[in-house]
């Protein structure tokens, strides 16, 4: 009965006010607003190599992440263009990455380049292949938005577009090339210890490398010198569970919410963590709640679906799964996790179909 009550609960929580939520927390797990935005160069649909560094508006840059496949991608950049029209030259640089698959072929750049073409985008368009710049900005949902200031510094991030993130992001911009005043005062800039900063980007790219020890030793540093800069703990949990440390991997983002509460990524890494110990129910209170707050990051949609998948609820299960491949359709673990629970309810041919998808996600197709 207990657990009855639960998953009508989470339903009703997880599927509620998914229009308004506000973001709660960073849209992205590997840039945090503070931080100086990671530098790319990405190539135009006509070839044109474009680095951001070169790019960046005298009074601001916004970069949007696109997909023709979202929904919430047509709206930003029509709304961008917009802007673009009645600013453009006013010292706001506008520029969409466009992030639709993994690998891009003919059609894929015919089907990009017509897509702007109907909205009359008039500002750059560039090609992420291979998601690197997805990946190293740590995306979770597409459309996702970054404000950069004139100083190259993050300011800003969304992800989706629900109704009130939206009017946050335009008034913000609105803002910048005095086209309005902010309808609130921004709260008071944080920046995270440049020092911090500093030692996440050399423990990550440590334990890329394979030198896990020594990375983790430099990411503690981070994490211990700013307590608010959230993506040195999100690394080193994610370190500590695949170590089956899953104690300290609970109590490091426990200890993080301290700090940051109701902070997105942090509350659904502990929900995460909760899953692997067996706590499933209070992991489907946490990203119930994460979803409810905030509807569009995907991976609390993902691992509520594990949750209740633990639990018996299957096609609630499948409904997180599939709200967080349309999301984010670039994130394998949601479709082996939709694999094993349709499977577990008889449809081989849909299981066989997102193990697929999840195989080829794994290997970069």
């Amino acid at each position: 009965m207990k657990t009855a009550r639960l998953v009508v609960a989470i339903s009703c929580l997880a599927w509620a006010s998914l229009l308004f939520a506000p973001r709660a927390g960073g849209a992205l797990t590997n840039v945090q607003a503070g931080m100086k935005a990671p530098g790319f160069v990405l190539k135009t649909p006509d070839g044109r190599p474009f680095a951001l560094e070169k790019n960046l508006g005298r009074k601001g840059t916004v970069v949007a992440f696109w997909a023709t496949w979202s929904p919430g991608s047509s709206r930003l950049l029509a709304r961008l263009q917009s802007f673009h029209a009645k600013h453009g030259g006013e010292g706001l640089a506008l520029i969409g990455v466009n992030v639709e698959n993994q690998t891009m072929g003919p059609e894929d750049r015919e089907k990009i380049r017509k897509f702007a073409a109907d909205l009359k985008i008039a500002f750059p368009v560039l090609l992420d292949e291979r998601l690197s710049t997805f990946h190293r900005y740590g995306v979770v949902a597409v459309p996702s938005t970054v404000l950069i200031d004139d100083k190259g510094i993050v300011v800003f991030e969304l992800s989706g577009l629900s109704l009130l993130g939206g009017e946050q992001l335009f008034d913000r911009i609105s803002s910048i090339v005095g086209a309005g005043p902010l309808a609130a005062p921004p709260v008071p800039a944080y920046h995270p210890d440049e020092r911090a900063v500093r030692e996440y980007n050399l423990g990550r790219q440590m334990v890329e490398k394979g030198m896990t020890e020594a990375g983790r030793a430099v990411l503690v540093k981070a994490a211990d010198r700013d307590p608010k800069f959230v993506p040195p703990v999100l690394l080193l949990a994610r370190l500590l569970r695949g170590e089956g440390r899953l104690e300290e991997a609970a109590a490091l983002a426990a200890r993080s919410l301290e700090r940051m509460p109701e902070n997105a990524a942090l509350e659904s890494d502990l929900a995460r963590t909760r899953l692997g110990q067996g706590r499933t129910e209070e992991a489907a209170r946490i990203l119930s709640e994460v979803v409810r707050r905030d509807p569009e990051y995907a991976p609390a949609h993902c691992w509520l679906g594990r949750a209740l998948k633990q639990i018996g609820d299957s096609e609630g299960a499948v409904k997180e799964c599939r709200l967080s491949q349309a999301l984010n359709p670039h994130n394998a673990e949601s479709f082996e996790l939709s694999g094993e629970t349709i499977e577990a309810m008889g449809d081989l041919k849909q299981a066989a179909a997102d193990y697929r998808r999840a195989v080829e996600l794994i290997a970069g197709f």
